[in-house]
């Protein structure tokens, strides 16, 4: 056991945890070199930070967490060639009667939608006939001026009349314009702390160490992984209560925190 190591030990992996804001977690995993369910950049990024703030010589350690996580990363990649084997023998080519059974769906649904479309317009009609019919019966029996003619000019005209004057008014209201609510995402860290951050449109992956709060574009979707879990959200200037996690997922403006499987789940299978 090298001496690194061992000053380490004597600290205490809760000390430790306390002066460098890095998760106990990790720590106990770097003392113990047990490397299990844990992600190769943040391992390797705290034990250079140990190193950095303690002045010693962690690189048996280091040595120890590249050999695991390279064995891991060939045994991953050896099982996921069984799963797409697998997979292609059992995919067969359905397409066409996928294709045949959509069009019909399409031409029934659209003959059906023109059939009740051509029946609400005959009703309408009709209501509206009935109804006007019925006013100038009213009208003309109030004023007394029932008139019978063999002139259809005349006739067409005194009706139109009568429509304009009981014919509904029909009031436009002007719309009010919405306002616009302008997003904005923000992380607070309470103290210095590693980031990982994943561009949700493109899988792309970002890493940085914060001190002070950083903004990113709240109309994306991402996904957070922290060094430690002292950090606060703002979303449209508004703080979140975090439930002390050190993984996030911010979807359709929405923010929350999940497990290292719900991660795992929306990165592809990957743990960073």
């Amino acid at each position: 056991m090298n001496s690194g190591i061992d000053k380490l030990k004597e600290l205490g992996a809760q000390k430790i945890h306390e002066q460098t804001h890095v998760s106990k977690e990790h720590v106990q995993a770097i003392l113990h070199n047990s490397f299990e369910g844990l992600n190769k950049v943040q391992i390797i990024g705290f034990i250079s930070i140990l190193e950095r703030e303690y002045t010693v010589d962690l690189a048996d350690t280091r040595t120890s967490a590249n050999s695991y996580f390279d064995q891991l990363s060939i045994d991953d990649e050896n099982s996921n060639k069984e799963i797409f084997v697998a997979v292609r023998e059992k995919k067969s080519n359905n397409t066409p009667l996928y294709i045949s059974i959509i069009v019909v769906i399409l031409v029934i649904a659209l003959y059906f939608s023109l059939k009740d479309s051509i029946k609400v317009e005959e009703i309408v009609d009709n209501r509206l006939i009935n109804n006007v019919k019925e006013k100038i019966v009213q009208e003309e029996n109030t004023t007394k001026a029932i008139v019978v003619t063999n002139d259809v000019n005349i006739s067409k005209i005194k009706t139109d009349e009568v429509v304009q004057k009981i014919a509904p008014k029909v009031v436009k209201e002007e719309k009010k314009p919405e306002k616009k609510i302008v997003k904005s995402l923000e992380i607070l860290p309470k103290a210095k702390v590693w980031l990982g951050y994943i561009d949700m449109s493109n899988n792309k992956h970002h890493q940085i160490v914060i001190r002070k709060s950083l903004e990113l574009n709240a109309s994306k979707d991402w996904l957070f992984l922290f060094g430690h879990n002292q950090i606060e959200f703002k979303i449209n200037n508004k703080l979140q209560k975090q439930d002390s996690s050190i993984r996030y997922a911010y979807i359709n403006s929405e923010l929350k925190a999940i497990t290292l499987k719900e991660f795992k789940k929306l990165n592809k299978g990957s743990k960073w």
